[in-house]
């Protein structure tokens, strides 16, 4: 998966196809967006906060209007082979037919590009956000929004084994999708009983689990440096911001304190 803000010049023409499903979510200007392809067109005016999205091998052509976008490249075939999820690109067929003003379409994809540029791009967080994003569009296009149905938390012994592959595996990266196999489960189901059983998604309770287990580093002397690589980041700013939204201080305060 691709991740990027870019302005664009205004275009009119053929559109390359590509392997990627393109999510595009316009940040600034306005203009009249013009996409048709074999399988999907789309027409209308693109302002902030408005999302379109391209299916990937999807030759098409028409035009598009100088604007700044925060785009995601998602190779849905990756991701799907792995587990974190189970979205096929003929399933998103109409809603690369219009464009989107949801709420939380644009809050996701927001707090998927804020959580970037914090601490880069973790899977376990990339993988949640996708499967909102995708699953919602494939979802609830065709039918009226439904209240989501309740999910039993998880057992007490399901919520064990989870938790000691996370405490086994503070200093790597890895994904929902592996999370949810060693139960049997789902991505998505996965994540609400996990989120029912503790009361957080399984990639913030990661995130918060190493940032204690950092605190404990640097109240034994550690350096910062050495307490972000030990705790899975290999780059400490965005290690040090990540224990800022934890803790409300940066690391460097405990190394002063000591």
């Amino acid at each position: 998966m691709r991740l990027a803000i870019a302005d664009f010049k205004a275009f009119e023409g053929e559109f390359q196809p590509h392997s990627y499903l393109m999510l595009n979510m316009c940040l600034g200007r306005t203009g009249h967006l013009r996409r048709v392809g074999a399988r999907a067109q789309v027409e209308g005016m693109l302002r902030p906060g408005t999302i379109g999205l391209a299916l990937p091998d999807d030759a098409a052509r028409g035009c598009w209007p100088s604007a700044r976008m925060l785009g995601v490249a998602v190779d849905l075939d990756a991701l799907n082979a792995r587990g974190a999820m189970d979205v096929k690109a003929e399933a998103l067929v109409a809603a690369a037919s219009q464009l989107h003003r949801d709420p939380l379409l644009s809050a996701v994809m927001t707090a998927m590009w804020r959580d970037a540029e914090a601490h880069g791009l973790s899977s376990a967080f990339f993988d949640h956000g996708l499967n909102l994003i995708l699953t919602r569009l494939a979802q609830t296009l065709a039918a009226p929004i439904k209240p989501a149905r309740k999910i039993a938390p998880l057992s007490k012994a399901q919520l064990s084994r989870v938790v000691d592959l996370l405490e086994s595996r503070l200093a790597t990266d890895f994904s929902v999708g592996e999370m949810a196999r060693v139960l049997g489960m789902d991505p998505s189901t996965f994540t609400r009983a996990f989120r029912a059983a503790t009361g957080l998604a399984p990639f913030a309770y990661l995130t918060r689990r190493r940032m204690e287990l950092a605190l404990d580093y640097l109240r034994c002397g550690h350096s910062v440096t050495n307490t972000a690589m030990a705790v899975g980041y290999a780059n400490p700013s965005k290690f040090a911001a990540a224990f800022a939204r934890v803790h409300g201080a940066l690391p460097s305060h405990w190394e002063e304190i000591d």
